[in-house]
């Protein structure tokens, strides 16, 4: 299913996945076995590489798929990293160094980017003439690495903020289960939690409107978006090991895995996710029960220990790659840009334009920008997209 016209307009996909099955009941107690089960047949296959960025989650299936390579007599992976020299934001070289050296691994594929990975650049272009629009807009990152792993398979850490970050009540849990140090403010998140549903719905929707602003949207869109990202804050449990249940039937992760397929299956390769593997998702869900493990760090320090660096583990850091997707071949998309494409009935043409015009447009605005290339350049390659409006939205 492609992105309706309202998730196109703000960058937003939410809500449950139909027909996605149910995690099965964890047959690996320990979640570092469970991603170690996750990840050796890509080794035994072989090819494996693994899309390496140097941030925590990339770099801990890195280190997982080497443990595990060495210990069974299998190929090492090879890492692959896209490097872009002219966007300091991006640069994460430092981390790269320190963990491959670290694995002591030999083999270790780097590619530096100019303009190549544009948002409409030649690679995004082919992705929009072939496919239509994928969510995320950024998709095409993986062709080079995808194109590199050509009959085997890419590993990803896709998934990883969200186990290990985006619970929302990863500090009041942890807290609780006395595996963070409390904090002043921790009184009121506490409290929170233990509230009740009604009396969690106001503060959480003032917190939304001040939050989730995307000033592109008209007024209705924008309502609608709110609306619906409520739902999705409301619906997320209490519990952590009902989170990562409820985490598997998110839609964004189905699109997501479903665009990065179909750039794969273009490739010739295969791509997977281990730390959204069902395997791995049951074995964290049921160790972690209802209080999880504490915030990102203390959840990667007491599960992955020894894996990587301390400092890996724990770095508060992370690059930003959004400067990279604005480059020449979108400036001038946009100087040339007569507003063909948009839905007026759901984004102000002035604002959008405001919003392209910075340095780093905002990420949501991304997939909006693809659509109206695509309609600018006539459509090609174009699919059907699925018309909501924001009165059917709610």
């Amino acid at each position: 299913m492609h992105p309706t016209a309202l998730e196109v307009a703000s960058g937003c996909v939410l809500g449950a996945e139909p027909g996605v099955r149910p995690l099965p009941p964890a047959r690996h107690l320990v979640p570092r076995v469970a991603l170690e089960a996750a990840i050796e047949p890509a080794l035994a296959r072989g090819p494996c590489l693994v899309s390496f960025s140097g941030g925590r989650d990339s770099s801990l299936v890195l280190a997982v798929a080497t443990d595990v390579a060495r210990r069974r007599g299998l190929p090492l992976p090879v890492p692959v990293t896209m490097r872009f020299p002219g966007v300091p934001e991006a640069d994460e070289s430092c981390w790269q160094e320190l963990v491959v050296g670290h694995l002591r691994l030999p083999d270790w594929i780097r590619h530096e980017y100019d303009d190549e990975l544009d948002l409409i650049g030649p690679l995004a272009r082919r992705m929009l003439a072939t496919h239509g629009l994928l969510d995320p807009a950024n998709a095409y990152f993986h062709t080079p690495m995808l194109e590199e792993a050509a009959g085997g398979t890419l590993l990803t850490g896709f998934g990883g903020d969200d186990v290990f970050r985006e619970w929302r009540w990863n500090r009041p849990a942890g807290v609780l289960g006395r595996r963070l140090t409390p904090r002043p403010r921790d009184v009121l998140r506490v409290s929170f939690f233990a509230s009740p549903r009604f009396v969690q719905r106001p503060i959480l929707r003032r917190r939304i409107r001040r939050q989730l602003l995307l000033p592109w949207l008209r007024p209705s869109a924008q309502a609608a978006v709110q609306r619906r990202w409520l739902a999705e804050q409301e619906s997320q449990p209490r519990s952590f090991e009902r989170y990562i249940h409820w985490l598997a039937a998110r839609r964004y992760v189905a699109v997501t895995c479903r665009s990065l397929g179909l750039l794969a299956r273009d490739a010739g390769a295969t791509i997977e996710h281990p730390l959204l593997e069902a395997g791995f998702l049951a074995s964290i869900a049921r160790a972690g029960g209802k209080l999880g493990f504490g915030d990102r760090s203390a959840t990667m320090q007491g599960l992955f220990a020894g894996v990587l660096p301390d400092a890996v583990l724990t770095r508060g850091t992370k690059g930003f790659f959004g400067v990279a997707l604005k480059g020449p071949h979108t400036q001038r998309f946009l100087d040339s840009w007569t507003g063909e494409g948009l839905d007026r009935e759901l984004v102000d043409e002035d604002a959008i334009r405001a919003t392209w015009a910075a340095r780093e447009p905002h990420g949501m605005s991304m997939l909006l920008l693809q659509s109206v290339w695509l309609a600018a350049a006539g459509g090609q390659g174009a699919r059907p997209v699925n018309v909501i409006t924001p009165n059917q939205a709610r």
